[in-house]
């Protein structure tokens, strides 16, 4: 990556559901809605995205992993924010996010 983008796209309001942005932000965006948005911010270098497993309780970043595979692993920055205390094991496979090494990181 050549150029580093000085501005982060957030996926708070991605997904549905108890946390998700039909509930906080009144919104009713799925995947159809959100892959263009995706997309079009791509193709015009907007390839930061924040997100968080808490946002839509992981929604957010099943979406996000499902829109990502498509691209090349140097052309998209992903941050994101460990919640321990809705976390398991099973987090990593139902995000598609590779959290091995996680569990045992000291919490500071």
């Amino acid at each position: 990556m050549k150029k580093q983008p000085s501005i982060a796209l957030g996926t708070w309001s991605w997904g549905k559901g108890m946390a998700g942005g039909d509930q906080v932000f009144g919104n009713n965006v799925g995947v159809a809605e959100l892959r263009p948005v995706f997309d079009e911010a791509m193709k015009n270098g907007l390839n930061l995205w924040d997100s968080a497993v808490v946002y839509g309780m992981g929604d957010s970043e099943t979406i996000l992993s499902a829109f990502t595979k498509e691209c090349k692993r140097e052309d998209v920055l992903i941050s994101t924010k460990f919640t321990p205390q809705i976390a398991d094991e099973t987090a990593a496979e139902e995000t598609g996010v590779d959290t091995r090494g996680s569990w045992e990181m000291p919490m500071i």
